[in-house]
């Protein structure tokens, strides 16, 4: 879908798939290239929900471009994406906002901080990589590439990023700010229970990018492959493991056995158990 629009009722994609190629420029995603709400803002939750994209997705764009393995970009309060999966390479060329693995801009950018709950990301992985072509800044994460800012008044109003893992290499090692989860988040986020297998660069971090100037981020239970990102305590309390590690629940604190396992990351076919999803449709499915 190029675009979908909420006017009336409460949109709700779910269990869609893309296996294709998808090349176009500006807001590119291989689900949704552009959500919209034209105005209803702060009534129900739009909805991405148990899909996947095995296409790889090229864009360009002259400014402020947005490409993601699931959504290109959604500039409204209240979206939700959950359960989803990328194995597509993700490529941004020329300038963007937002590149990530699931997608690359996600909530309402307000002229002041929101009022209402704006976006949630739960369990969804990228297991392939996220990276632009070098030549305009950008911000690039292996989830979400830019996080809109959420609400002050509680956790539960915060733009939130939860249950989620990175397997794919992020970022060009310049130009951009880059992390194994989220590009740069705005106001009030909270990164809860994610892991990153995926290498950032020795310029990039672990699990967030930037945030923006006085941002607060609420920060817990977040791991890290050990030498996967900037080790120099920029990785937002971010753990680190060994691989050997990985492959015992017990590593990761706080984790559900009813949200997470140890199982083989089919698409990195290196036959490695660790730390996975337990639902999640399309994070072991293969397609040849």
């Amino acid at each position: 879908m190029g675009k979908v629009n909420y006017v009336d009722d409460e949109p709700w994609v779910n269990e869609c798939v893309n296996v294709g190629p998808v090349t176009a420029s500006h807001f590119v995603g291989g689900i949704a290239g552009y959500i919209s709400a034209d105005g209803n803002e702060g009534k129900d939750w739009i909805k991405v929900a148990r899909c996947g994209n095995y296409g790889t997705i090229i864009a360009s764009s002259s400014d402020g471009g947005c490409v993601g393995g699931l959504v290109g970009k959604c500039d409204t309060d209240k979206i939700r994406v959950n359960n989803g999966a990328n194995h597509g390479t993700i490529i941004g060329k020329g300038a963007f906002k937002g590149i990530g693995g699931i997608a690359g801009s996600l909530g309402d950018d307000a002229d002041v901080l929101t009022e209402w709950d704006n976006v949630h990301v739960y369990e969804c992985v990228n297991t392939a990589a996220v990276y632009s072509d070098k030549t305009k800044k950008c911000h690039i994460g292996g989830i979400v590439g830019y996080l809109e800012e959420g609400d002050e008044g509680s956790d539960d109003t915060n733009s939130q990023v939860n249950d989620c893992y990175n397997c794919g290499p992020i970022g060009p090692t310049s130009e951009a700010t880059h992390g194994g989860i989220i590009g740069h988040c705005d106001y009030y986020t909270s990164l809860r229970r994610c892991i990153n297998y995926g290498d950032t660069g020795d310029k990039g971090e672990s699990m967030i990018g930037t945030v923006v100037d006085a941002g607060i981020v609420h920060d817990s239970n977040l791991y890290h492959l050990e030498g996967t990102g900037d080790d120099d305590g920029r990785n937002w309390s971010s753990t680190s493991f060994t691989e050997d590690k990985m492959r015992e629940l017990s590593t990761f604190s706080g984790f559900s056995a009813d949200t997470w396992k140890i199982g083989v990351q089919t698409h990195l076919r290196d036959n490695k158990k660790r730390a996975i999803l337990i639902d999640c449709p399309f994070q072991n499915l293969l397609y040849n």
